[in-house]
């Protein structure tokens, strides 16, 4: 396996990296090669709300040393605890925590927009006060372009 090649970052607006993927398709095309293209598209758009969410909730419980899961609890019992109009639903007379998932505007079960913002809001001050910070959504996307870049770069010296 050519291992030089196995994974390349391109920017194909720049004429000399497009005449170096060009070559290299054609080479993996005289092959019969399986491959994998992925486009890299940064986010220009505010990200998901409920994705940025799980982003907070795994930057700040990673940090404090918890799984997702035991992260996602906690937090949202004590959210629920200063916000429960907020953070819960009752169905048959019992007090749930709600979730992040997409769904239904009108499912009572899931965080909509406004009360994943206040969340989000609330984790990163709850954060801030306890000395770690959580980048914004927008330091987050230029985050992951950034990342990309790196990585794009690192690929001259493996």
């Amino acid at each position: 396996m050519d291992n030089q090649f196995s994974k390349m970052k391109l920017d194909l607006s720049n004429t000399f990296e497009r005449k170096k993927a060009e070559a290299r398709f054609s080479k993996l095309c005289e092959k019969g090669a399986k491959i994998e293209l992925t486009e890299f598209r940064p986010n220009t758009k505010s990200p998901n709300i409920h994705k940025y969410a799980h982003v907070c909730i795994s930057l700040f419980g990673g940090y404090l040393g918890y799984t997702l899961k035991e992260a996602k609890d906690l937090f949202k019992k004590q959210f629920a605890k200063e916000y429960p109009e907020m953070g819960t639903y009752t169905k048959n007379g019992n007090v749930f925590l709600k979730s992040f998932e997409n769904g239904q505007d009108d499912d009572p079960r899931l965080f909509h927009r406004e009360e994943c913002e206040k969340f989000i809001d609330w984790l990163r001050e709850f954060a801030n006060d306890h000395g770690y910070y959580i980048p914004s959504s927008d330091e987050y996307n230029k985050s992951e372009t950034l990342q990309w870049e790196i990585e794009k770069e690192l690929q001259h010296f493996m």
